[in-house]
């Protein structure tokens, strides 16, 4: 009688672990599925405040580099996109930010750091129009930095 006693406590008490454990996983599905929903919605959230864009910047010796999808803030500008992903030195003059260096490159006599969008329309490069700072961009747009001479 015994030994059958033992096997029902042991079978009693695997019971109720298995039973805990369940409990315990299906609480943790529960808060993994509320925390998912949260990260969607923050990133939904997050989209709505910021925009995308692919800014190109091409040192002029073969060396071009490529960062998509650079995440900004709403109202942000070339300058600010380029200061994200790149060091920038600048001198700020009349008609607004000019750029000298872009990663140390820059102050070469006769060439200059150039600024272009690509006009999705006629699909071909536009030299920019205003200077960086006062280039306000849009979700989707795609820039390029270029050291060349005029």
């Amino acid at each position: 009688m015994k030994i059958r006693d033992g096997w029902m406590w042991a079978a009693g008490f695997l019971l109720c672990t298995t039973l805990a454990a369940s409990l315990a996983a299906f609480n943790y599905y529960n808060q993994a599925e509320a925390y998912r929903r949260d990260y969607e919605e923050l990133l939904r959230e997050l989209e709505s405040l910021t925009i995308i864009v692919n800014l190109k910047i091409d040192y002029g010796n073969g060396t071009v580099l490529w960062y998509n999808k650079t995440r900004l803030p709403l109202d942000s500008n070339l300058f600010n996109s380029t200061m994200k992903v790149a060091m920038v030195e600048y001198i700020i003059g009349e008609y607004g930010v000019f750029v000298t260096k872009i990663n140390g490159v820059g102050g070469d006599p006769n060439r200059f750091w150039l600024w272009y969008y690509l006009d999705p329309d006629k699909e071909e490069w536009i030299l920019g129009p205003v200077a960086c700072d006062r280039w306000k961009l849009r979700n989707g747009s795609i820039l390029a930095w270029v050291y060349s001479s005029l």
